[in-house]
């Protein structure tokens, strides 16, 4: 067998992050699942030339978000820049998630797309 869950993490910010993205006009373009990567995920949203991306680090345990900006094509590997920095707003470190944290650090991502994109 195969794993193919999505890890815990990754599943509860998804639904808790898309209707802000949602509601922004955003839409889901594709999702990857790495079993082979720590069990690394991510999801990519589009509007227009506007790209999100949610990221779930298997390896470090962290949860982001990166943003890119195109014309017409889809964002190269340079394209994307990680929200918060863009915004000079990055939590203080990287750590690895627990289930305690998790709800805090999925409140930042939202503030950020929020700030970033406003409705």
């Amino acid at each position: 067998m195969f794993p193919r869950d999505f890890p815990p993490a990754y599943v509860s910010a998804r639904p808790q992050i898309e209707p802000v993205l949602s509601s922004r006009g955003f839409r889901l373009t594709s999702e990857h699942f790495e079993p082979e990567s720590f069990g690394s995920a991510y999801a990519e949203y589009r509007k227009d030339d506007f790209w999100l991306r949610l990221i779930w680090d298997g390896k470090d345990g962290w949860l982001s978000i990166d943003v890119a900006r195109t014309k017409g094509h889809y964002p190269g590997h340079a394209d994307w820049k990680d929200l918060e920095l863009e915004l000079g707003r990055r939590p203080p470190g990287i750590f690895r998630l627990d289930p305690a944290s998790l709800p805090s650090r999925i409140g930042e991502i939202r503030e950020a797309v929020a700030q970033a994109i406003p409705t």
